[in-house]
């Protein structure tokens, strides 16, 4: 039987994280659907528009963020990634 060292599940557990925030990032439109149905009174035709739309750009954007990733220096594709962390932490902040 294979048996893996132990210093491969570090970086298998830091992977499994990131590709879980990158999911829960892109359902958390999902969560503020009923805001928008009460602060705009909007239909369920509406807010589905808008849940799709966000899922599909995201869809859309994402082969050219990866094309760039893949071309660009690590330490510039890797600020990419931090500068869009600290802008939806910034919508958050209670003002």
């Amino acid at each position: 039987m294979l048996r893996l060292r132990s210093s491969v599940w570090a970086p298998t557990a830091v992977l499994f994280l990131c590709a879980t925030l990158n999911y829960a990032d892109r359902t958390a439109t999902a969560s503020v659907l009923p805001l928008f149905r009460k602060e705009f009174g909007m239909s369920d035709v509406a807010l589905g528009a808008i849940a799709s739309l966000f899922l599909w750009s995201y869809a859309a954007g994402s082969p050219f963020a990866g094309y760039l990733a893949d071309r660009l220096p690590r330490r510039l594709a890797g600020g990419g990634q931090l500068n869009q962390l600290e802008r939806s932490h910034g919508h958050h902040r209670i003002q």
